[in-house]
């Protein structure tokens, strides 16, 4: 009897990461500057971001997604805010740019009905306004849209 618990259980977490890993969604964009996630600078470069916690749900409130460069080892997971959007039609990174530097502030995956808002280490407003640029929005060019669903 216990081994047969044992085995429903284990069962039932191989479906559930079978499940999970289903949903992953994987964007490899060339970002051709350098930019800011929270506070880590990363150079210009290819770039894989991967949704780590699978298609959000209406009542999620947080994410994950994983960034990693192409050429190099490591990566960075990041938490991200979730927030309502309409269904994306292309995916896409967005950046502010402030204060001489661009930073990602959202990640829209083409299907979704929640964005992906990353913390923001945005210059102060004193410190925007002491600097010739203003923010704007910058679209990533998407190179391959991979995902799993």
């Amino acid at each position: 009897m216990k081994r047969l618990a044992l085995s429903a259980i284990v069962l039932g977490v191989m479906l559930t990461t079978a499940a999970a890993y289903a949903q992953t969604a994987t964007l490899r964009v060339s970002v051709p500057f350098n930019f800011v996630i929270g506070n880590q600078s990363f150079p210009a470069g290819t770039y894989d971001f991967q949704r780590l916690l699978g298609t959000p749900k209406a009542t999620d409130v947080i994410g994950m997604v994983a960034v990693r460069r192409v050429d190099a080892y490591g990566y960075k997971v990041i938490v991200t805010h979730l927030e309502a959007a309409k269904a994306q039609g292309d995916s896409r990174l967005i950046f502010q740019r402030a204060a001489g530097q661009r930073y990602l502030s959202e990640l829209c995956i083409a299907g979704d009905r929640l964005r992906q808002k990353f913390a923001s280490s945005l210059p102060t407003a004193a410190e925007v306004a002491n600097s010739p640029e203003s923010s704007e929005e910058i679209l990533a060019q998407l190179l391959v849209p991979r995902s799993r669903r």
